[in-house]
């Protein structure tokens, strides 16, 4: 058990995912080792929970993916995330609402790099949020348990908590009006219907900060970074809001709740931690244009967001304590 716990977070953001896939890239090149071997733990929420599992779940290889085989999957999210097929579209066009996507694409990455791989097998802790629709309530799959540590009682069992590596890819990113619910099913044959975590846990960081806690609590520190999706946010004033319908509002509420459970927890955490244990990286973005969605794959976001981690990487203090510390650290 290390002295100190190390705990990295990555926030939801749909495809604004490429910037903390572009600093993890970074961050893997310059100390010569892949992310699981500096973390204690890992986590993230939406595609920040993609990018926890890539960083944490063994391939095909043996080894989790680097993060420059998971930056790809943000840099040609058309093949990948955010496909519609003619089908949906037209159904979608029949019943008047907005089409999802397809997740077919998803599942075939997810299946060529997992196979049968499941939660038990992360090369270090792992944790992941979804929403159970059917029970009404939050759940944080979490690899610890799949390997029978930190059970409740004897009505838990590993079995229930261990579940595919593939089916908690689609879980995380079954956000909804873009990805359908999916059926989770455990190695007991416990079975859920879950959406994204990100509903709840935009920012998971002091989830897994508590989760932590209660994993290791004879550790000594425990050392939180967290990396943001961008901050591109559009002021709103009374003037623009005027006369807005509730579609309007519905679309910016959204914008609203997560920008405000990100910046709800970042505070939190400094007041918990300070500066030296804590470490937050989430770079403005500069847009000539307003982002649609998560979904808005549009040319000039993607090299918005690859030039806000170019500024993050080169000017950031905070990246570069962020190196210090990694550097040196004997994981």
């Amino acid at each position: 058990m290390p002295d100190t716990m190390r705990i990295l977070s990555i926030d939801a953001g749909g495809v604004r995912g490429l910037l903390p896939a572009l600093l993890l890239t970074e961050i893997e090149a310059r100390t010569g080792k892949q992310i699981w071997q500096h973390f204690d733990l890992i986590t993230g929420s939406g595609t920040g929970a993609l990018l926890a599992i890539g960083l944490a779940m063994p391939a095909r290889s043996g080894s989790p993916l680097p993060a420059a085989k998971l930056q790809t999957i943000f840099e040609q999210p058309k093949r990948s995330l955010y496909r519609k097929t003619w089908l949906r579209q037209f159904a979608a066009h029949l019943r008047g609402v907005k089409p999802h996507y397809s997740s077919k694409s998803l599942r075939l990455w997810a299946t060529h790099h997992y196979m049968d791989t499941t939660l038990s097998e992360a090369k270090t802790g792992l944790m992941l949020p979804v929403y159970d629709l059917e029970q009404r309530r939050p759940v944080f799959f979490k690899s610890w348990k799949a390997q029978g540590q930190q059970l409740k009682d004897r009505s838990e069992t590993y079995q229930d908590r261990n579940v595919r590596v593939r089916d908690l890819i689609s879980a995380s990113l079954a956000k909804p009006s873009l990805f359908d619910p999916k059926v989770i099913g455990s190695q007991s044959g416990r079975r859920m219907t879950v959406i994204d975590g990100s509903l709840f846990a935009a920012n998971p960081a002091l989830s897994a900060l508590v989760a932590s806690h209660k994993l290791h609590p004879e550790a000594d520190h425990y050392q939180v970074i967290s990396l943001g999706s961008g901050q591109a946010r559009q002021h709103l004033s009374l003037l623009q809001t005027r006369g807005w319908d509730s579609e309007q509002w519905q679309r910016q509420m959204l914008n609203v709740a997560l920008d405000g459970m990100q910046d709800t927890v970042d505070y939190q955490l400094r007041e918990i931690l300070g500066q030296e244990k804590y470490l937050r990286i989430n770079p403005a973005l500069t847009l000539s244009t307003q982002m649609r969605g998560p979904d808005d794959v549009r040319l000039v976001h993607l090299k918005a967001l690859r030039k806000a981690a170019k500024a993050a990487v080169e000017t950031d203090e905070t990246f570069v304590r962020l190196l210090r510390l990694l550097n040196a650290s004997e994981r």
